[in-house]
C-alpha cells in the first residue's frame, strides 16, 4: 500500500483540493503540490515556505514538478519495481521542461491573472485527456530500461478526471503498467516486488 500526492497546486490557480499533508515510508510527493508559478505575488514567501516542509518532511520520496520551478533535482523516484514522476519530461519536449525547471519561468503571478487563471482552468477540465503513442513509447522505454526494469510507472502532471491505468508492452517485452493520477491524495494498493 502507498499514498502518492500529486498535482495539488497549493497556492496556485486550480480549484483547491482540501487533503491533509501526511508524510512516511511509503508515502510520495511526485511535483506541483506547491505552485510556485502560478502563486499570488503576495503568497511567494508562504508557498516556498510550505515547499521546503514538504521536501524536508518527504525527503527521498519527493519529486518536484514543473510548477515548483526546481529543475536540477532527481526525476524519479524508484520504490522496489515502481517508478514514480511527475511526468510532464514524458508529456513535454526537454527543451520546454528545462525551461520551466532551470529559471525561465519566474515564480509569482498578479492577482488578476491568478483570477484569469482560475477560470482558464475551469473550462480546461472540460476536454478529455488524449496520450500519444509516442508518450508510452518514452515512458516504456524509460521504465524497462536496465537502470530501472519497473513494471509500474505512477505519473502526475496531466490532471486526468481518474485515474487511468493503461498495460503497456513493445515488441514482446515486459509488460508494464501506466497509471496517470488525478489532483489530489492517492491510496494505491501496488504490488511491490
Amino acid at each position: 500500500m502507498m499514498i502518492v500526492y500529486t498535482d495539488m497546486h497549493i497556492f496556485g490557480a486550480h480549484p483547491k483540493i482540501h487533503e491533509p499533508l501526511t508524510f512516511g515510508e511509503d508515502i510520495f510527493y511526485i511535483g506541483d503540490n506547491v505552485d510556485l508559478k502560478n502563486c499570488p505575488r503576495s503568497q511567494i514567501n508562504d508557498a516556498q515556505h510550505l515547499l521546503k516542509k514538504i521536501e524536508q518532511n518527504a525527503g527521498d520520496n519527493y519529486l518536484p514538478g514543473n510548477h515548483e520551478l526546481s529543475y536540477g533535482k532527481k526525476t524519479f523516484i524508484h520504490y522496489h519495481r515502481t517508478l514514480l514522476t511527475h511526468g510532464d519530461i514524458f508529456f513535454w519536449p526537454q527543451q520546454k521542461s528545462v525551461h520551466w525547471r532551470g529559471g525561465g519561468i519566474r515564480a509569482g503571478i498578479s492577482k488578476c491573472m491568478w483570477y484569469f487563471l482560475r477560470l482558464k482552468n475551469c473550462f480546461m477540465d472540460l476536454w478529455p485527456l488524449k496520450i500519444r503513442q509516442a508518450v508510452l513509447k518514452k515512458i516504456y522505454q524509460t521504465a524497462t530500461a536496465p537502470a530501472y526494469q519497473c513494471h509500474t510507472v505512477i505519473i502526475g502532471h496531466e490532471h486526468p478526471h481518474e485515474m487511468i491505468k493503461i498495460p503497456y508492452s513493445e515488441n514482446n517485452g515486459p509488460e508494464i503498467t501506466i497509471y496517470i493520477l488525478p489532483r489530489g491524495r492517492h491510496v494505491m494498493d501496488i504490488q511491490t516486488t
